[in-house]
This record gives structure tokens, C-alpha cells and sequence, in this order.
């Protein structure tokens, strides 16, 4: 094959002239000579190559080109030596035949990338397109796909599928190419059919070493094609120019398709390291997963005594029936609904009552679950969520029901949930399905929780010490041997206090399965006697609803699971506590057979007042919840100041990976952050479950306009990401002092520098942030901050609710009823403005009013708030020295001074004295 010599300024197609000397002897009568050149050229002369061009430099150009929809020649749009291009707006398309049939050949495309992108860049669709097509209408093409696991709005793929596929058919078979896209840029893309080596992708002339021929089945080229954006509302356009090509023989090359790899499953598990022996007495025995047989009379007690789960479980059990389609296969929320929520309710009932049609629709689920092949489908077949909570309901089923259950179906259920532990094993833990491995990666995710229960429950069921099973059983010991590790001593969650819930039944389930079976000792953790009253102090007064932080998205149905820890260790005041969040949000207790397994209500004393902290502490996220009661019109308020994901995980991260990757998507850019409750309002607010983090959604400052971010991370994000490279996020922020100063004063103390990095041309990295949170009970709030920077910058002080207004020379927070007078002083000038807070609840702005108080370029700036959440006027002073400052609090009950030592450097800890 050979290039052609085509005039590249039109569209006509030439045939390769070659030149032959036999005209010039046959005129001359030299026959023998004439003969053996014949002969020759019949040995030599194979059919040539046919070369064409066409640089649509007017409507002459597209003869032969079919086109549909919006296309045509631009004369303004053109490469640098060309005179026109081809537009092809959305929904459009061209194509031109150059073969009947597959063939080897090459094409080059010269296409224009204005750098368009939708809205959302991760919802499925294709936009523009450009490649070839087979005989047979099969299509391969590059250009911009959109999907979750691609970077459609930076890179480029290709696409494999046919003409006339729809969007969501060109978005199934991809391959991701790597190449950056170029805003405002031609690019040269060449697609090179090798007779003898096969196709290869070139752009600007370059191979694209990522993109692999062999798992195409595209074999040759019939046709070139080019499509418009597939979305006509909004799509991009683009310009083509010098499309080139030529066609040569038939393809000798075929693409080889890889090996198929290995089962995810195999028939026969690695041999284990040590056999894990279940706990004396336990051999044979059933129930066992969460309660023996022994048990069930003290359970039935339970149930006759506690009226409020009693009748949500009576309740709840009349509509729980054997799914008629398996939606789990595809929905995670139903694989809850049939196996966290139904299947456990009616084994449960049956349990408690000896009802015989709970009985019969509880085996009618396991009768149905045995005959499907899987338990969940797409990318982690068997290894997802939902499979996960669906092998929960069956494990438990099978346990509790286990003498009830006709002897051959329990065989078949006992070897299903082996086989689907595995699967979860194999497929998830071990990653060997496709999909995107997201909870891998560190011990504090949820998703990875539920996926544990799921696996745990399900061998602890079946195990009887049994050769096939022993090896999973080792490797369950080892993951939740792992998890209980890094589980933070405090009892809190770094995602926020409704992914506590979240996540909480499936560790429980998990861990004391595990101990119930095997004798381990994880419910033993500190984390399930703290869990409880971090869930408590994280209320809002009148237990309604969380003092928000992370992404809180309501209180969640599972509150159940927190009876645990406190019941284990007859903790009876947590149980009250746990109790009152019961009694005013009896829906976050839905599926109440978890109270009924975990509620030990006979430790309850009727004729004790049990008293709960009025602050409550929790070091690894540097939170403190403090209110001054808890009646419902109690005033409260939130302090944090710690690294995203909290110290305990990040600490994993630098010791084992080392400094890998933690998901601390659901974490916010809010450090240095506080809230003020009064009552059931927040008059002080924050943001939700942000689809933007940013710190602008917090009452926090910005630096030069721009918020906290990890270092080599950006803000705005739909999820938080963790510093990249060998960057510790420990010192990002922290409390450098927190003190009881008498029971109505707490003082507490943030730095958080570190979580505002250095970025060029936005802003130098700060050298300090400190913030100093003064509570006085039954008084004021006194907030201190003294911000400092090696180069000038712009300091912008924020604070927001649902209404703020001035009032005199101060402010006023208004939710509701509620209204909180405040003043905000600086020792700089400051431009202020009432605006809109970029606060949203999933990419919803929340719309709280927030004042924005802005220095002018400087290196050091302190600044003075008091609030008056108990009432009355209030108003500060500050007169700031090179070392120290003094402060003048005015409010209701009198005048308060203090002398304000700043910390000698970002360690250390400032002072603040009262003074008369």
C-alpha cells in the first residue's frame, strides 16, 4: 500500500498512475522483450492503493458524503493553511463508503475542540464522535463518552458499537485513552489499518499506547463516520478538516481476544493458615448468630414488656411477604428492604410468637433465593451491597429457623451461603470483579461494612469446621480482626453522625456473629460503648433531628443497633438516653426487631433520674457538642476543628498504605467551624449533604476567596479527596486546647492553618488560623481568631443562618422564633456584605443569608465575636497589640474583660484571662 498523490484541495478520487515502459516497446516491435516484461509485472503488480482527501473547502467537497441533520461548511472555522471546514452540529452525522468490504487502510480526521462540556459530566451520554464503520454497520469511534468511571469533560476514549446505536449504546463497550483534551485546539486523529499488524490509533501523529486493538472486534474499514453530540439541547459542536484516506488489501491481522481470565470463584479455596475453631458448645447449635435457644424465653419477656417495639414489629410483619421479582439484582435499597428489613422481621416474629405464617413466608424467601443463580448483578456480581444485606436475612433466616426448614432445602440454603461468601470474597475483597474499587481501600467505610455482614453472617451460619469453608472463615477473622483495628475510640464517625447509622447495624451484626460463634472478643471495642453517646450529644435540643456536620441526610431507620455496646456492659443510662431519641423520633427505630435483640430494658431502674452530660467530647474529629440543658428549649452549640476522615484514619493512612487513599468523600471543608442551636433551631447554620464542598458553606473564613482544600486537591468538589502524594492532612487541623474551666465555661481552642495550602497565583500557605471558642453558659459566646499569612492577603470572615439582618451596629441571627443578636469587630478594616451562602443540600442552595466581612490586602488580622444566644444585647471591643489583645465583652448581665495572649507560633497554646 502506498500514499497517495491526490490533489488534497478537492474531493476527486485518482487511482496511483504508475508509469510502464511497454507502450514505448510494443511501438517498436521488440516482442520478446515486450514478453518477458508481462510476465514480470504479472508477478510483481498487485491491485493499488486508492488515496483521497477532501478538506470541505465548499458543498463540491461533500459529493459522495452522506450526511444528515445540521452539517455544513464553515469558511470562518479553519485550520492554519486551509480554507474552510466541515460543522457538525449535535444530532448530526456524515458518513462516506470507501469499500464494500472490511479492508486494511488508513483514515486521519483533523477535528476542533472548542472544549464544550455538559452539566454533568458523570451522567451517561455521547457527545461528539469520529472514526470507521464495517460492512456490516459494526463502528469504532473516538471522542468524548460520559459516563461515572470516565473523565469525558478532560480526556478522550473510544467507543465500540454500531451506526445507528443509540447514547446509551455508545456508552457500553469503552475504552479510556488518556489523552488530554485541548480547549480551542485542532488535533490530528489517525486510525491505521496494518494488513499484517492490525489497527492502531495515532493523534497528532503519535501511537496512543493505552488504546489495545485486541479487544476489539472491529476487523477492517468500510466506511468513515463522524456524529454530532448526542445531545441536542446544550451539545457541542465540532469542525472537521483534510479528512485522508486510503484503502488498501484485505486485513491479514485479526484481533486475538485475550485469555478469559480465571473464575472469580474457584472450585476449591487456597488452604488456610490456621483451621479457626468455633467456641466451645457451639458445634450443631442453632440459633447462634445473634441469640441460642437458651435465649429465646428472655427475648419473648423482652417482647412482652416493650410495647413500642412490639407493635412496630406486629406492624411491620403483616407486610413482609417473599419478593415476586428479585429488584434486588439491581437495587441496593431493596436488597435492604428484603434482606436487613423483611426476611430477619419474620424469623424474628416467628422466634418471639411461634407464628406459623411468619415461619412459612421466612422459608418461602429461602426457597425462592436458592433457585436464582445470583444475588446481585452488574459490574460486582455478588460482591455489592445488596447481595451483601440480602445474605444477612438469609443467614439469620436460616438460623433461626434452621429446625423448621425441611431437611433437603436446608442443605441447598446452607451451600448457597457459602457459595455467596465466597462470592463476596473473591469478587469484592479480593477485587476480581470490574467495577470501581471504592471501599477497599480503607477500614473505615461503610460500604465495607455491609459487605462484612453479609459475609460473616452467612459463614457463621454454616460453619462447622468443614474443609471447604475454613479458608473463608480465616479470611473473615482477618478483615474484621482489621476493621476493629482502626475503629476510633470515641465512638464517632468522620461521614457524618447519619452515616453512623448507616453503618452501624452491619459492624454489629458482623462482630458479634463472629463472637457468638468463634468466641473473638470485638463487641468488646470501645467504639460500641461510645457510639451511643456520641449519638446522643450529636441531637439537637428536643432530639429531633443531628447537629449537622459531614453529610447529614436525616436520622435513617436503624438506630436500633446502639442498644448493643450498652446493654453488653448495662450501661442503663445510655439505654434511657437511647430510649428518649426513641420515644420522639420513633422512625429512626423502623425495623424494630434490632431493638428487640439488642434492647436490655430490665436494666432500667423506674425510680432513677438518669443525668446526661451536657458536653460531650470526641477527639478524633475535634468535635465538641455542649448545650447549657437538655430540655427541648436548651441552647446548644458545636465546635470542630479536625483533619478530614479524623485522626485515627489518617493515622492508618501514614502508617500502613503508606499515605494512600482514604475515602473522605462525605467530609466537609469546615474547620475551625461552629453552629448555634437554640431550641429546636439553628440559628447559626452550616450546610447539608453538600453536592459542592466548599468552605464558603461554613462559618469559617476564606483566604483570598478561596476555602480549605487537601494539599494538591481543589475545592467545590461533589466529594471531599485526601492529600495527594506523601502530604499528611494530620496538621491540617486540630484542637490545641480544650478546658473545663469551671461546669458553665468551656474553653476550647483550634488551629487550622494547614487545611489552606499554598496554590500559585491564588494565595501563599497561611501560617496560622487559630480560633478560640469561648462558651459561657447562660451569658454569651465569645469567638476569638487571629488569622497570619507570609505574603498580604484578602481575609474573609464568614457566618450564616436562615435570616441575618443588621441590628445597630451588630447583627441578627433569626430561625424561626429564635433570634441571636451578635458583633463581629477586627483590628483592620473590614468591607461587609449581607449575601446568599453557598450552603446546599445535594447541589440544593439552602439560600441562609450570610455576612461576609473582608480585610484588605494584609499579613495579620484578629478578630472579636460575641453572640447572645441567652438573650439580650451584647457587644465586643478589641484592642490589639503586637503580642496581645484585650477584650471587652458587653451583655445582658454585665461586662466581662479579658486579656488575649496570642500562641507564640501554630503548636502552642494562646491565653485568655479574665480580668476585672
Amino acid at each position: 500500500m502506498q500514499p497517495s498523490q491526490a490533489d488534497f484541495r478537492n474531493s476527486n478520487q485518482k487511482e496511483q498512475m504508475i508509469y510502464s515502459p511497454i507502450v514505448w516497446l510494443a511501438s517498436r516491435g521488440n516482442s520478446y522483450v515486450l514478453a518477458g516484461l508481462i510476465a514480470l509485472l504479472v508477478m510483481v503488480v498487485v491491485v493499488p492503493a486508492r488515496g483521497e482527501s477532501t478538506d470541505f473547502k465548499n458543498k463540491d467537497a461533500l459529493t459522495g458524503w452522506e450526511t444528515t441533520g445540521d452539517v455544513s461548511i464553515d469558511a470562518e472555522k479553519k485550520r492554519e493553511g486551509g480554507e474552510a471546514s466541515l460543522k457538525i452540529a449535535p444530532g448530526a452525522s456524515v458518513r462516506k463508503k470507501l469499500s464494500d468490504k472490511a479492508v486494511a487502510g488508513k483514515v486521519s480526521f483533523w477535528v476542533y475542540d472548542d472544549g464544550t462540556k455538559p452539566e454533568n459530566p458523570k451522567a451517561k451520554s455521547a457527545g461528539p464522535r469520529w472514526g470507521i464503520a464495517q460492512s456490516d454497520g459494526a463502528a469504532l469511534v473516538v471522542g468524548h463518552i460520559y459516563a461515572p468511571y470516565l473523565s469525558g469533560d478532560t480526556t478522550y476514549a473510544t467507543s465500540e458499537s454500531k451506526v445507528g446505536a443509540t447514547a446509551a449504546e455508545w456508552v457500553g463497550k469503552v475504552q479510556y485513552l488518556g489523552e488530554k483534551r485541548k480547549a480551542d485546539g485542532w488535533q490530528k486523529w489517525t486510525f491505521n489499518f496494518d494488513a499484517d499488524k492490525g489497527l492502531s490509533l495515532l493523534v497528532n501523529d503519535k501511537p496512543i499506547k493505552r488504546f489495545d486493538w485486541n479487544t476489539s472486534k472491529i476487523a477492517g474499514m468500510s466506511e468513515i463516520i463522524i456524529f454530532g453530540d448526542s445531545a441536542k439541547a446544550g451539545g457541542q459542536t465540532i469542525w472537521v478538516s483534510n479528512v485522508e484516506s486510503e484503502v488498501g488489501g484485505d486485513m491479514k491481522a485479526q484481533p486475538v481476544a485475550p485469555p478469559p481470565p480465571p473464575p472469580v470463584v474457584p472450585d476449591k479455596d487456597p488452604e488456610p493458615t490456621n483451621k479457626i475453631e468455633l467456641r466451645a458448645g457451639m458445634a450443631g447449635v442453632h440459633p447462634r448468630l445473634l441469640f441460642t435457644e437458651k435465649e429465646i424465653p428472655a427475648l419473648r419477656q423482652r417482647y412482652k414488656d416493650d410495647a413500642v417495639a412490639r407493635e412496630r414489629l406486629e406492624k411491620y410483619v403483616a407486610a413482609c411477604k417473599p419478593f415476586s421479582e428479585p429488584k434486588f439484582l439491581t437495587d441496593a435499597t431493596d436488597g435492604q428492604r428484603q434482606g436487613l428489613w423483611q426476611m430477619p422481621t419474620l424469623a424474628m416474629h416467628y422466634a418471639l410468637t411461634d407464628s406459623a405464617d411468619s415461619r412459612d413466608k421466612a422459608i418461602g424467601f429461602l426457597q425462592k433465593l436458592v433457585e436464582l443463580p445470583n444475588w446481585e448483578t452488574g459490574s460486582e456480581l455478588d460482591s455489592g451491597m445488596s447481595s451483601a444485606n440480602v445474605l444477612i436475612g438469609a443467614a439469620m433466616t436460616y438460623d433461626i429457623l434452621y429446625h423448621q426448614i425441611p431437611a433437603d432445602l436446608r442443605d441447598k440454603v446452607a451451600a448457597k451461603l457459602l457459595l455467596q461468601a465466597r462470592k463476596q470474597i473473591h469478587g469484592g475483597h479480593l477485587m476480581k470483579n470490574p467495577g470501581v474499587h471504592y471501599w477497599q481501600n480503607d477500614p473505615a467505610n461503610n460500604h465495607r461494612w455491609h459487605r462484612n455482614a453479609g459475609m460473616a453472617m452467612a459463614l457463621m451460619a454454616v460453619y462447622e469446621g468443614q474443609p471447604e469453608a475454613q479458608w473463608a472463615v480465616e479470611f473473615m477473622v482477618k478483615e474484621l480482626t482489621f476493621i476493629h483495628k482502626w475503629l476510633p475510640l470515641d465512638g464517632s464517625n468522620h461521614e457524618g453522625p447519619g452515616y453512623l447509622i448507616f453503618g452501624l447495624p452491619h459492624l454489629v451484626l458482623s462482630f458479634e456473629a463472629s463472637d457468638n460463634v468463634l468466641g473473638t472478643k470485638f463487641m468488646e471495642h470501645e467504639y460500641f460503648a461510645k457510639a451511643p453517646w456520641f449519638l446522643t450529644q450529636a441531637m439537637m435540643p428536643g432530639l429531633g433531628d443531628f447537629m449537622p456536620y459531614g453529610d447529614t441526610g436525616g436520622m435513617g431507620f436503624y438506630f436500633g443497633p446502639l442498644y448493643a455496646g450498652p446493654s453488653a456492659r448495662g450501661d442503663a443510662a445510655a439505654i434511657a438516653a437511647i430510649d428518649k431519641i426513641r420515644k420522639e423520633n420513633p422512625n429512626a427505630f423502623a425495623y424494630s426487631w434490632m431493638d428487640l435483640v439488642w434492647r436490655d430494658g430490665t436494666l432500667l431502674k423506674s425510680d432513677t433520674n438518669y443525668d446526661l452530660a451536657k458536653v460531650g467530647r470526641y477527639e478524633d474529629l475535634g468535635i465538641t457538642f455542649i448545650r447549657d440543658s437538655w430540655n427541648d428549649n436548651a441552647v446548644a452549640a458545636m465546635f470542630k476543628c479536625g483533619p478530614l476522615g479524623g485522626v485515627e484514619l489518617n493515622k492508618f493512612r501514614e502508617e500502613t498504605t503508606p499515605f494512600g487513599y482514604i475515602n473522605v468523600a462525605h467530609c466537609d471543608p469546615d474547620a475551625n467551624t461552629f453552629i448555634i442551636a437554640m431550641g429546636k433551631e439553628l440559628v447559626a447554620e452550616t450546610s447539608r449533604y453538600s453536592g459542592h464542598k466548599l468552605s464558603s458553606s461554613h462559618n469559617t473564613i476564606l483566604i483570598n476567596g478561596a476555602g480549605q482544600y487537601a494539599e494538591g486537591r481543589k475545592e467545590g468538589e461533589v466529594w471531599s479527596q485526601p492529600a495527594s502524594g506523601n502530604n499528611s492532612m494530620l496538621d491540617d487541623a486540630q484542637v490545641i486546647t480544650w478546658k473545663q474551666i469551671d461546669p458553665k465555661t468551656l474553653l476550647i481552642e483550634g488551629e487550622a492553618a494547614g487545611s489552606y495550602p499554598a496554590k500559585r497565583g491564588e494565595r501563599p500557605q497561611i501560617e496560622r488560623f487559630r480560633r478560640t471558642f469561648l462558651w459561657k453558659e447562660g451569658s454569651y459566646i465569645l469567638v476569638l481568631d487571629d488569622v497570619r499569612s507570609p505574603e498580604a492577603v484578602d481575609v474573609t470572615w464568614l457566618m450564616q443562618g436562615p435570616k441575618l439582618a443588621e441590628k445597630g451596629d451588630g447583627y441578627e441571627l433569626t430561625s424561626g422564633a429564635a433570634n441571636c443578636l451578635f458583633k463581629v469587630v477586627s483590628d483592620v478594616k473590614l468591607q461587609t456584605k449581607i449575601g446568599v451562602s453557598t450552603a446546599d443540600n445535594k447541589k440544593k442552595v439552602l439560600g441562609w443569608q450570610q455576612l461576609q466581612a473582608t480585610t484588605g490586602p494584609t499579613k495579620a488580622v484578629r478578630f472579636a465575636s460575641a453572640y447572645a444566644p441567652w438573650g439580650g444585647d451584647i457587644s465586643v471591643s478589641l484592642d490589639a497589640k503586637v503580642d496581645a489583645a484585650t477584650v471587652v465583652v458587653k451583655y445582658a448581665k454585665g461586662e466581662d474583660r479579658y486579656t488575649w495572649t496570642y500562641a507564640k507560633d501554630a503548636k502552642s497554646a494562646s491565653t485568655l484571662e479574665q480580668t476585672k
